[in-house]
């Protein structure tokens, strides 16, 4: 048996043995063509589809990392038998710290490449609405020198963070994730800042509602609206209470719901039953 991504082409795939494939982001997904550029959006569609439609016609079983991805490769590709298995997360190392307050200033997280689609460009927008009771840490990707210029005062770059534990360490001790990505496949960066204990500021599209539940685990808002990010972000800060809930709510949804072990098993039950199949 074989287990590919779904763009790989047919010509690698053996005539032999049963294939799994997996869907991991639907890229032709229409919300994505704004942030695209015409190059990647011609590759998208004049060679990924392509080999993305030949991969799944071959393969004996589908999979797709998030029901709004199975949702978008079924609008492409037609209907067909499509499996969702969440992406789990190694939760070794990550517990919910005792906390009894948020900081001051309120500390907000953001973990991810820096990149249009994720939403970054609503940052200063955001942090000018809060002001100076807030900050923004972001992790992962930079911006170029002349956009880092125009940057508030309360946003702060931290880079690259290779060490797991460090990361891990900076997310307990910041107090919301905030995340206005436009589109995701499914975000290991939402899980893990939730097992984090983090409550998720987020968008409300794609796949992002299979993750966080509004009202519970963190505020999801309207794409693009950054008043609503700010003003879900100052309502966490000025309500301690409603903070200390969505903490314990996020990391029980991500341990229990986004497991190692449970991403396994369904993969496991995949495998088995068409080796058996094939004998």
């Amino acid at each position: 048996m074989v287990h590919v991504n779904s763009w790989l082409s047919t010509r690698f795939l053996p005539s032999n043995l049963p294939i799994v494939t997996t869907i991991h982001h639907s890229i032709h997904d229409p919300r994505l063509l704004p942030y695209k550029g015409a190059p990647r959006a011609l590759y998208h569609r004049y060679w990924i589809q392509h080999l993305e439609r030949a991969n799944l016609r071959r393969a004996d079983a589908i999979v797709a990392v998030s029901a709004d991805a199975a949702m978008q490769a079924e609008r492409v590709f037609g209907p067909g038998k499509i499996r969702v298995i969440y992406n789990g997360f190694d939760a070794c190392g990550i517990s919910l710290q005792p906390r009894t307050a948020p900081n001051k200033p309120f500390r907000l997280i953001y973990v991810g490449t820096w990149m249009t689609r994720k939403g970054v460009d609503l940052f200063s927008e955001i942090l000018q609405q809060l002001g100076t009771g807030f900050e923004l840490l972001c992790v992962g990707g930079m911006p170029d020198r002349q956009e880092r210029v125009s940057l508030p005062d309360n946003i702060k770059l931290l880079g690259r963070i290779n060490d797991r534990n460090h990361l891990i360490s900076l997310m307990q001790q910041s107090d919301a994730l905030l995340f206005p990505s436009r589109s995701e496949g499914l975000s290991l960066s939402l899980i893990e800042a939730q097992a984090c204990g983090l409550p998720v500021i987020a968008s409300d599209c794609s796949s992002i509602p299979e993750v966080v539940s509004d009202g519970e685990t963190g505020a999801l808002c309207p794409v693009d609206g950054a008043t609503a990010f700010a003003e879900a972000a100052r309502g966490l800060a000025n309500n301690r209470l409603q903070w200390q809930s969505m903490r314990a709510a996020a990391h029980s949804r991500a341990v229990t719901q986004f497991s190692l072990d449970r991403q396994v098993s369904e993969y496991a039950d995949i495998y088995l039953s068409l080796i058996g199949s094939k004998e």
